[in-house]
C-alpha cells in the first residue's frame, strides 16, 4: 500500500514539476542567470526556492533534481531525507508523497460519491417514482371499475323495474302512483268508518224519537 502511494505521488509530483518548468521558464532563466551554479545553495530553504533543486538532508548538499526519474534513488537521497518544493523544508519527500496520494485518492472517492449520488441514486428514485405511479394508476383503475360496476348495477335495477311496472315507468312516476295507492286505501278506509259512525248515530237518534 504504502509503495502506491509512493508510485502515485510520484507521478503527481512529476506532472506538477513538469507543469512548473513549463510555465515558469522565465523564473528559472533570472535564477540561474544570478547563481553561478544551479542549485548550489547552503542551506535547506534557499534551495528548495528552486523548483529544479532538491536539499537531501543526508549529506547537507543541494542537489538538481532527478527529471528522468521523477522520484530520486537512494543513491541520490534516501526519500526519507530529500526535501522539495517551497517552503517545504520541514516535510521530507516521502511524507509528501504519500500526502499528495491520499488527497489524491480522497478526492477520487469524493468524485465516485458525486457521481454515485447524482448518476445511480438518481436512476433509483425514478424507477421507485416509476412504480409509485404504476401502483397509484392501478389504484385510480380499480375505484373506476368499481364506480362502473355500481352505475352498472342500478342502471340494472332500472331496468328491471321499467320492465316491471311499464317502459315509460320512472322511479318517481313509479313514487307517485304507489303513494297514491296508499292515499286512495287510507280514503276507503275513512269512509269506510265514517259511514259506519253515521249509520250508528241515525240508529241512536231513531231510538230515541221512538221513546
Amino acid at each position: 500500500m504504502e509503495r502506491q502511494h509512493i508510485l502515485l505521488g510520484g507521478i503527481l509530483i512529476g506532472l506538477y514539476l513538469a507543469v512548473v518548468l513549463c510555465e515558469d521558464t522565465t523564473t528559472k532563466a533570472s535564477i540561474s542567470s544570478t547563481t553561478a551554479t544551479p542549485c548550489s545553495a547552503k542551506d535547506c530553504k534557499t534551495c528548495v526556492e528552486d523548483v529544479q533543486c532538491l536539499y537531501c538532508f543526508a549529506n547537507n548538499t543541494c542537489l538538481l533534481y532527478p527529471k528522468s526519474t521523477i522520484l530520486p534513488s537512494k543513491d541520490i537521497c534516501p526519500l526519507g531525507d530529500a526535501r522539495w518544493g517551497p517552503g517545504l523544508c520541514w516535510l521530507n519527500l516521502k511524507a509528501l508523497i504519500i500526502t499528495m496520494a491520499v488527497v489524491a485518492g480522497l478526492l477520487i472517492l469524493g468524485f465516485s460519491c458525486c457521481i454515485y449520488c447524482c448518476c445511480c441514486r438518481t436512476k433509483k428514485n425514478t424507477a421507485k417514482w416509476a412504480a409509485d405511479d404504476a401502483a397509484d394508476q392501478s389504484k385510480r383503475e380499480e375505484r373506476h371499475q368499481q364506480h362502473e360496476l355500481k352505475m352498472a348495477e342500478r342502471r340494472s335495477k332500472n331496468d328491471d323495474i321499467r320492465r316491471k311496472y311499464g317502459k315509460t315507468c320512472s322511479p318517481l312516476l313509479l313514487f307517485g302512483t304507489k303513494m297514491k295507492q296508499k292515499t286512495s286505501s287510507l280514503l276507503l278506509l275513512f269512509g269506510t268508518k265514517m259511514k259506519q259512525k253515521t249509520s250508528s248515530l241515525l240508529l241512536l237518534f231513531s231510538l230515541s224519537k221512538q221513546k
